[in-house]
């Protein structure tokens, strides 16, 4: 078996990580509270940005050669352009799951989670 046609799912999954990160870091920034920093926060997104990262990479879409042809239109570098698009993303699908997970059963499952990692 071939790890081959798996590696733009994996490439994708890291970078979504680390947008997810990203977009983490200015949801802790423009906190009023600077002082309020929950690793689980950072976790949960990052993990929202990894699966994000994943599915686009399992498309096939190709965010680099957009962000570059972009970037090249308006005069910035295609790594800036990706890191807006991607970043954006995440927020946005973070948004989608918080909004799912209030307004069902999920907020309760994922509470039992939390609590459960908290304990160790």
């Amino acid at each position: 078996m071939s790890i081959e046609p798996y590696i733009p799912i994996l490439y994708g999954f890291s970078k979504g990580l680390l947008y997810g990160a990203l977009s983490a870091g200015i949801g802790y920034i423009k906190n009023e509270e600077i002082d309020s920093f929950d690793p689980n926060k950072l976790l949960k997104t990052m993990i929202i940005g990894g699966f994000v990262g994943a599915l686009i990479g399992g498309s096939g879409l190709s965010f680099s050669d957009l962000s570059a042809t972009v970037g090249d239109e308006i005069g910035v570098t295609g790594l800036a352009v990706e890191a807006f698009a991607m970043t954006a993303i995440v927020s946005f699908a973070d948004r989608i799951v918080k909004i799912i997970a209030r307004r069902t059963d999920l907020m309760k499952l994922w509470n039992k989670i939390k609590d459960f990692l908290q304990k160790k």
